[in-house]
């Protein structure tokens, strides 16, 4: 997760995110996105995106204290767990950006 920098769009927040916290390099053609929430504050959104990568290429910077694999029984509770199952579960994969 991340913010978007000053004039920056959610394909290029993505991609600068997935790298500097994961180190992985992808382009946009790789992505797909899943779904867009709408935060509590009701103006603020955030993007979930799906990219296929190989397991070994995910190496996690030192800005991430606590990494885990999960699967979909087992996401962490809070109050984007329900998002994050509805877009886990979303059979509509956009490549279309």
């Amino acid at each position: 997760g991340g913010k978007f920098e000053p004039g920056e769009g959610e394909y290029s927040a993505a991609i600068r995110e997935l790298l500097e916290e994961v180190n992985l390099k992808i382009s946009k053609d790789e992505l797909g996105e899943v779904v867009e929430l709408l935060n509590d504050d009701g103006t603020s959104k955030r993007y979930i995106f799906h990219v296929e990568v190989d397991l070994s290429d995910v190496k996690p910077s030192g800005e991430i204290a606590k990494t885990a694999w999960v699967d979909i029984d087992t996401i962490p509770t809070g109050k984007n767990q329900g998002h994050i199952i509805s877009a886990v579960k979303s059979k509509t994969v956009r490549k279309d950006h």
